[in-house]
């Protein structure tokens, strides 16, 4: 292996791909809708990659036997003699270089942002920041089953976001468990938002109901993911944060109409309703009525 100028491989850009390899390259992107998180299925033959590092930690699930190949991760080298299903994982940063000369690569790469991580770490084990171990290709039944599942959602063209985040999150728990240079001691579940933080919550969304409330919005301000603030919440109030979003709208709609002042249309608007008919649908839901029926009724 020759020294030259360290490649960097970010994987959100798809130009960055072919800076790996020289010879004919398949590979596929996919938007997984996943804030930090992604999913690419490339195959190739014998190559031999420039030193490069990822800007993500990088879960290399292989499809494919690879008999003869030597990959280098940071200081340590080693021969691999790969089987389907095989795992690699090689952190964020982390110099890599690796030479196969079996006929045919195909792997599947599951990428995290260290920003993921790090926010669930914090959540799990009270720590800024974590360090993955770099491992060297070998069997894991859980992160290549994930990496199937989420490749089966993607090829039934039936793709469901919310399970593939479930599957991305099971993957970064296991690697919090299993992979960390550090043994950490996870924290034990919480009953529930600290009791600031649900105020902090709750107060964002009444400050907010006239505008585009995102969920993922209210999390990242508790410097908490988006999966653990939706469960966190429900266990403290006993509904799912985007229904009671929707409850302190109908609520407003309700004060609103009882003073009799603006139009309907302009109650929608003022609630953040996208239309009439929206906040018609969900105050019949919930009050039982049409909103001008509630208005002729009072």
């Amino acid at each position: 292996m020759e020294k030259s100028e360290i490649v960097i491989v970010d994987w959100n850009k798809k130009s960055n791909f072919s800076l790996l390899n020289a010879a004919p390259f398949f590979d596929r992107s996919y938007a997984t809708g996943l804030e930090g998180r992604g999913f690419v299925h490339a195959r190739h033959p014998i190559c031999e990659y420039p030193e490069h590092l990822y800007l993500q930690h990088s879960i290399l699930v292989y499809l494919q036997p690879q008999y003869i190949s030597l990959r280098k991760i940071g200081e340590a080298m080693q021969p691999e003699n790969i089987s389907f299903g095989d795992v690699a994982i090689i952190p964020a940063r982390i110099n890599h270089w690796e030479k196969i000369e079996s006929p045919v690569s195909e792997l599947i790469v599951l990428t995290i942002e260290p920003d993921i991580l790090n926010r669930l770490a914090r959540e799990k084990i009270s720590s800024d920041c974590v360090e993955l171990q770099p491992t060297f290709a070998q069997p894991n039944l859980l992160i290549q089953s994930i990496a199937l599942n989420i490749k089966a959602e993607f090829d039934s063209g039936k793709y469901d976001r919310r399970y593939a985040e479930s599957l991305f999150d099971a993957l970064s728990m296991h690697l919090l468990r299993h992979y960390c240079l550090k043994e950490h001691q996870f924290e034990s579940t919480n009953s529930g938002l600290p009791p600031h933080k649900l105020k902090q919550a709750l107060q964002y969304i009444h400050q907010n109901l006239d505008g585009n409330i995102k969920i993922n919005d209210i999390a990242m301000r508790l410097g908490i993911s988006q999966y653990y603030f939706c469960r966190l919440f429900r266990e403290s109030t006993g509904i799912a944060p985007y229904r009671y979003v929707i409850q302190q709208r109908v609520s407003k709609a309700k004060q609103l109409i009882e003073e009799n002042e603006l139009s309907l249309l302009a109650v929608a608007i003022e609630c953040g309703f996208s239309s009439q008919s929206q906040m018609t649908h969900h105050f019949r839901r919930l009050v039982g009525i049409t909103p001008k029926a509630y208005r002729n009724k009072l």
